[in-house]
C-alpha cells in the first residue's frame, strides 16, 4: 500500500467477468484522490501582518504525512491499515491505490499530520488533538463511505484542519520574565474523520526567551465545546526560577476550528497590564490592571 501521484491514477480491470456467476471473483484497482480543504484559516484577512497561504503549493506544504485505514461497512473489519508515513512529492494532490479490490462499500478514515503527534489506535477512529495536554500538531482528518464497483474505480476525499490558531500578542515584556507558562482550559479533546468533537481538555505550553523573545507566542488548540467559554493562564517566571512570580487574571475566549483567535497583552510604559482580545470581527479590553 503506497501512495502514488495523481497523474498515474489506476483505474484498469484485473479480470475479465465474462460470466455473472464470476462476478464476486472479480477485482479491479480503485483509486482516492485526497486533496487539502483547509488552506487558510478562515478568518485571515482580518490580522495585518498576516499573509494568506499560498492555495496552489504542494500537498506537502499543508499536509506533511498521512495515515489511514480502510474498513468494510458491513463488519466494520479492517481491511487496509497504514500508519504515518512522509508525503514527498510535489503534486498538489495525492492518491491512495487500493489494488485487487472486490465490489462492495468501504469506510474510508484518513489523518494527515500525525506524525509523533497522535495516537491512532483508539477505539471509533478517534484521534486524540493534545496527547497528555500537549499542544500535538495542525491535525487534519478527513474520510468517507465509499461504494468501489468496476464503474466508479475513481473517488476523492478533503481533508479538514480540525484545530483552531491562538497568537499571543505581548508588547513591553520586561526583560526580567525569562519564561512564560500557559495553560488554556476547557477545549475538546477528540474528534473523528467527521469532525464530531468529544471529552474536554487542558493544554499546556511553555515559552523560553531562549526560544523566542516572548514577544509573539502562538498555539494550535482544539476547539471550545459549543455554547461554552475557555480559559487562559498565564504565568510568568524570572529566571531560573521554579514558581512565577506573578499570573495574569483568566482571559476567557473561544477558539474555533480552522480560525485565529488573538490575545494582545500590553505593559503600560506608566505601570500596569491592559488585556485585549480578538473576537467576532474586534478587539475588546478585558482586564486593565496595575501593578505595584
Amino acid at each position: 500500500m503506497k501512495f502514488a501521484y495523481i497523474g498515474i491514477l489506476l483505474s484498469v480491470c484485473l479480470c475479465s467477468c465474462l460470466k455473472e456467476q464470476d462476478k464476486d471473483k472479480c477485482s479491479f484497482d480503485y483509486t482516492v484522490t485526497v486533496e487539502v480543504k483547509d488552506k487558510n484559516y478562515f478568518n485571515i484577512s482580518d490580522f495585518v501582518g498576516l499573509s494568506p497561504v499560498d492555495e496552489q503549493l504542494p500537498f506537502r506544504m499543508y499536509v506533511r504525512d498521512l495515515s489511514y485505514s480502510l474498513l468494510e461497512q458491513t463488519t466494520g473489519n479492517p481491511i487496509t491499515t497504514v500508519s504515518a508515513q512522509p508525503v514527498t512529492h510535489n503534486d498538489q494532490t495525492t492518491s491512495l491505490i487500493f489494488p485487487s479490490f472486490k465490489e462492495g462499500d468501504y469506510i474510508l478514515d484518513i489523518s494527515g499530520n500525525t506524525i509523533a503527534s497522535s495516537r491512532t489506535d483508539i477505539p471509533d477512529s478517534r484521534r486524540i488533538l493534545h496527547p497528555n495536554g500537549a499542544e500535538g500538531s495542525d491535525i487534519y482528518v478527513g474520510g468517507d463511505t465509499l461504494s468501489f464497483h468496476p464503474k466508479a474505480t475513481n473517488h476523492s476525499v478533503e481533508l479538514q484542519r480540525t484545530k483552531g490558531y491562538l497568537m499571543i500578542q505581548l508588547e513591553g515584556v520586561p526583560d526580567s520574565v525569562s519564561q512564560i507558562g500557559l495553560q488554556l482550559q476547557n477545549v475538546y479533546g477528540e474528534t473523528d474523520p467527521a469532525l464530531n468533537y468529544a471529552v474536554k481538555t487542558s493544554v499546556n505550553k511553555l515559552f523560553t526567551r531562549e526560544q523566542s523573545s516572548l514577544t509573539n507566542l502562538s498555539l494550535y488548540a482544539a476547539p471550545t465545546p459549543a455554547n461554552e467559554e475557555s480559559i487562559l493562564k498565564l504565568a510568568f517566571y524570572s529566571s531560573d526560577a521554579t514558581r512565577p512570580f506573578m499570573y495574569l487574571p483568566d482571559i476567557v475566549l473561544k477558539i474555533k476550528r480552522n480560525e485565529i483567535s488573538s490575545v494582545k497583552i500590553n505593559y503600560k510604559p506608566e505601570g500596569g497590564i491592559e488585556i485585549w482580545v480578538y473576537a467576532d470581527g474586534g478587539w475588546s479590553q478585558q482586564h486593565n490592571m496595575d501593578l505595584e
